[in-house]
């Protein structure tokens, strides 16, 4: 008989992280499934030679994660399925590096450039307009509500993207360059009201519908280097 993951005493110092870190191989190994439920807290400690607080903090922590969820007087339960909020810990993580901007441009640039064949092959012709009706009204107010228009057309445009990791991937990765693109996008405001941001986000909401890959990528890549280019990023 294979022995768990759940059991067995542990011997280190920062017992927390390995907790999760078993949790993890239980849930990749199939002996925890999705919208299962986790030994009690007394439970748990016993199996694994610790003491409750150890427990509680990587319960904790894995609720952080949105790993699992807390139901009042009834337990702990793994969630059923994977969601966004489970890639919140990568954003901050690559938000608390400095001096990254060329990094993260080109991290956002690839992993849509995945995701570009599927957004062509099956467009949200629904979704893609609201969401472009959404920047077409940023443009005309602020830089913030910009960046946040063109998150949202980014997940609209991802939404015929089959592989939901992925999916959730492209609205992540382009949160975390709106953040960092700040700067550029305030600088562009204030040259042209934001009209050049709102051309790249027509021109590319057009190429996903037309099903046409290479004019995507070539306003990607075009978007890319100007939001570079004016926040003389190294």
């Amino acid at each position: 008989m294979a022995r768990s993951s759940l059991t067995g005493s542990l011997r280190t110092k920062n017992i927390s992280k390995i907790i999760i870190e078993r949790v993890a191989t239980s849930l990749a190994t199939g002996e925890l499934q999705p919208g299962e439920r986790l030994p009690s807290e007394e439970e748990f400690a016993a199996r694994l030679g610790v003491g409750r607080s150890s427990v509680r903090e990587a319960i904790k922590i894995l609720e952080a994660y949105g790993v699992v969820e807390i139901r009042r007087a009834d337990g702990t339960y793994i969630v059923d399925e994977f969601h966004g909020g489970m890639l919140k810990p990568l954003v901050f993580g690559i938000l608390l590096r400095r001096g990254n901007g060329r990094d993260m441009l080109e991290l956002c640039e690839r992993v849509i450039g995945l995701a570009v064949p599927d957004m062509a092959a099956s467009p949200d012709a629904s979704a893609i307009g609201a969401a472009f009706s959404e920047l077409k009204d940023a443009s005309l107010k602020a830089p913030d509500a910009v960046a946040s228009a063109l998150t949202q057309l980014a997940c609209a445009c991802a939404r015929g993207v089959a592989n939901p990791l992925l999916r959730e991937l492209v609205c992540e990765v382009v949160l975390i360059a709106s953040y960092q693109s700040a700067v550029a996008i305030e600088r562009i405001f204030q040259e042209d009201g934001l009209s050049t941001i709102y051309q790249y986000g027509l021109e590319f909401a057009e190429s996903i519908l037309m099903g046409d890959e290479k004019l995507a990528m070539r306003v990607l890549r075009d978007g890319g280097a100007l939001l570079l280019a004016v926040t003389k990023v190294d």
